[in-house]
């Protein structure tokens, strides 16, 4: 069972052989139907997402279900979310707490981050803020960066019974922006240019202005231009009332694109969760931190008209 899982892991991810979805889902039902857990839970990943399967989320649910039942924890973070969601089930917010609860339970990140969800937003148990804060920091302890993200939202503020303390909200900032979360890095990099909880340090707010631009931020990719462009004119001595009039213009624009996701704002209100999202990584499909962020998000063809309007000093 484990070997077969095992090939269905190295076909998916393309390791040593060629990338297919499709032959990976194969393997990964040979050792499904031996009762294998992690197989069982990958193939209602690829079940949800489509991925070498059509989509299906009754199916996705099946092997979720099958998967969970056996204690496997990133299922019942999954399971969850389904039925908090309504994928493939009847929506049902207390069945997705008892499902993030099981998991939590084995300390698994994203499902303490999703019953903290839960708690911070009154979701299928009574809200209660300190609960949230509590499996937030246990989330993030376990190196799940969306938790480490928001930690970082509300130490720059400070919320409720939590007070503000601008070196917490740096230091979660970092450790979200070293294991890779996009609008972290982007906090990160606002924290170093404006030496909120740091020193400044231009250097170190480009190269994590350019890692979350590499991920498709699109604010840290204004920021790129921006800074790159600061730290050219600086450099040389050069500057101009043309190039100045540039970059007010693209500090206007950034304001605007990045309204949501100020350093000392949350990325979509001021509760800073977003709503839930399955994602296809690994085994764990889990809740992301940022999927209002891009529903928000202005395409290129929206930027370049902002900027027109800004040119002609239209609106």
């Amino acid at each position: 069972m484990y070997a077969r899982y095992l090939i269905g892991c190295c076909i998916s991810e393309g390791l040593n052989t060629k990338q297919s979805h499709a032959d990976a889902v194969v393997w990964y039902r040979l050792s499904a139907d031996h009762g294998y857990a992690a197989a069982q839970a990958y193939l209602g990943t690829c079940f949800y997402d489509g991925l070498g399967v059509e989509q299906d989320y009754t199916e996705a649910v099946k092997w979720y279900k099958l998967s969970a039942e056996q204690g496997f924890a990133s299922a019942q973070c999954n399971l969850g979310l389904c039925y908090e969601q309504g994928h493939g089930v009847l929506q049902n917010n207390i069945e997705a707490v008892r499902w993030y609860r099981l998991g939590a339970n084995q300390g698994h990140g994203a499902s303490r981050y999703n019953l903290g969800y839960c708690y911070e937003k009154g979701i299928g148990v009574t809200k209660n803020f300190e609960e949230a804060i509590c499996l937030y920091i246990e989330s993030a302890e376990k190196e799940y960066a969306p938790a480490q993200y928001v930690l970082g939202n509300f130490f720059a503020t400070g919320r409720e019974s939590l007070p503000q303390d601008l070196q917490k909200s740096f230091q979660y900032y970092y450790r979200g922006a070293e294991n890779g979360h996009p609008a972290a890095q982007y906090k990160l990099a606002l924290c170093y240019e404006q030496g909120i909880g740091i020193p400044p340090n231009v250097d170190e707010a480009l190269l994590w202005y350019r890692r979350s631009a590499r991920e498709g931020h699109v604010p840290s990719k204004i920021k790129v231009v921006l800074l790159t462009s600061a730290i050219s004119g600086e450099r040389s001595g050069l500057s101009s009332p043309e190039s100045s009039t540039t970059s007010d213009q693209f500090e206007k624009m950034l304001q605007h694109l990045s309204s949501s996701d100020h350093i000392c704002a949350s990325p979509t209100d001021s509760n800073s969760s977003a709503t839930s999202a399955i994602t296809p990584r690994s085994y764990g499909s889990q809740r992301s931190m940022d999927d209002e962020d891009l529903e928000m998000m202005p395409t290129p063809k929206a930027i370049l008209e902002l900027g027109i309007c800004y040119e002609q000093g239209k609106g």
